[in-house]
Formats: C-alpha cells, structure tokens, sequence
C-alpha cells in the first residue's frame, strides 16, 4: 500500500530516467574502473537512479506523506518557453540579449514577478554571465548578434 504519493512519482520518474540511460548506454563499452570507456559514468549515473528510485519506492510504502498537487500548467509551460528562447536567441542575438530575454520570460512564470525587480536582475545576470563565460573562461561566444 501507497503511503506517500509524492515519493512514490519521484520513484517512479527517476527509474524511468535511469532505465532510458541504460538502454540508451547499452552499446558503449564501459570499461573498467582504472580505464574508463565512454560508458562508465553514464551507465553508473543511469544505474544509480534506478537504485535510488527503488529506495524511494520503498519509502513510499513505509513512510506517511503527502498526496500528490494538481500541476500547475503555466509555470511548466513558460519555463520551457524561456529555455526555447534562450535556445532560439542565443546565436542570431548573442549571449547577453539571449540571457536577459530568457530571465524576463522566466519572471512571468509566477504571478508575484514585479518587472522593477526582474528587469535589473535579468541585466544583472546577463553581465555576470558575459564576465564568467566570454572573459574569465574564454568560451567563443558572441555578446551581441550572430555567433
């Protein structure tokens, strides 16, 4: 018997994240532990979801929890939709316009987003993001326009 709904979806969503790696890890050759082929980590990170999602599964059974809430649609919906944008974005516009759109469209996400906050974060963020990632780590990024 199910105690706790919550747990047992999380369970559930890992052994099936888990089970994907593994058969989708199932042609790399793995290796050993001293000589690691392109398998090793991928197929230990796989199995280890697996194991925890079994765990958590037993949990469920044993401990009393909560019942698992209604989705809420519009966070779901539009965070995907500023991972989209960021994705779109980020080699016709460059790096900072792509960040601080996809900061902004995240914003929108919950109804307590006030833009006098998320506007100066997003162009926060999107210096802290161009100093880190194009200056201190040199990756060849474009900061404005196509890459």
């Amino acid at each position: 018997m199910v105690r706790n709904e919550q747990d047992l979806g999380a369970a559930l969503l890992f052994i099936a994240i888990g089970g994907v790696g593994l058969w989708w890890g199932r042609e790399y050759d793995t290796g050993t532990a001293a000589n690691m082929g392109p398998g090793f980590v991928p197929l230990a990170l796989s199995g280890l979801l697996v194991l925890m999602g079994l765990v958590i599964g037993l949990r469920a059974c044993r401990v009393e929890g909560t019942s698992i809430e209604r989705i809420h649609w519009r966070p779901v919906l539009v965070l995907t939709l500023a991972m989209l944008a960021f994705a779109g974005l980020i080699r016709t516009a460059g790096f900072a316009p792509a960040v601080v759109t996809t900061v902004i469209v995240a914003a929108l996400a919950s109804r307590e987003s006030r833009a006098r906050e998320f506007v100066p974060m997003s162009i926060g963020l999107a210096l802290v993001c161009v100093a880190v990632f194009v200056f201190a780590l040199r990756q060849p990024i474009a900061v404005f326009g196509a890459s």
